[in-house]
């Protein structure tokens, strides 16, 4: 998302043609993968990141206020949160239309995404298009998160001996 925002210029307000430049560019990276899992097949979506997470706090809450998170902290699957094609196109529409100063205003996100949200709404969107799926659970860990818990595993069974302790 960030070399996307950077390559696309997410810097304030986008207009449609902006948006499908960067549609373009995150179709041509991802179609491949698709089109190899669709062939394995796949049951449903996770999307495992900060910013899905608080996209789909986002979409779930009102009058521009993010919804709380429901359930226990490490329950996984964002606490029970999904994130639909609609609820992306409806965002993306919005987060377009704002400037970074009013998507770093939106009460209960982070500042610091203000200038990625937009970005990750348009990647998001495009992957849920090109899967064909309406919508996706979203996690609240990610790669980073499944990284150590997988160095422990294999760490654990012996695999990972040749590692560096400092990982």
């Amino acid at each position: 998302m960030l070399r996307l925002r950077d390559e696309c210029k997410f810097t304030g307000k986008m207009s449609r043609a902006d948006i499908l430049t960067a549609e373009t560019r995150v179709r041509a990276l991802v179609q491949p993968a698709i089109r190899q899992m669709q062939k394995v097949g796949f049951d449903f979506v996770t999307f495992t990141s900060g910013t899905a997470l608080a996209l789909a706090r986002l979409a779930k809450g009102s009058a521009g206020k993010v919804a709380p998170l429901a359930g226990k902290s490490g329950e996984g699957m964002g606490r029970h949160l999904g994130l639909s094609l609609d609820d992306l196109k409806t965002l993306e529409q919005r987060l377009a239309e704002a400037s970074v100063e009013e998507r770093a205003a939106i009460p209960g996100l982070s500042a610091l995404r203000a200038d990625t949200l937009l970005p990750g709404t348009v990647v998001l969107r495009t992957l849920l298009e090109l899967t064909g799926y309406p919508g996706a659970l979203v996690c609240e860990s990610a790669l980073k998160e499944g990284l150590v818990v997988n160095y422990f595993a294999h760490r654990d069974a012996g695999l990972a001996a040749d590692l560096p302790e400092e990982i």
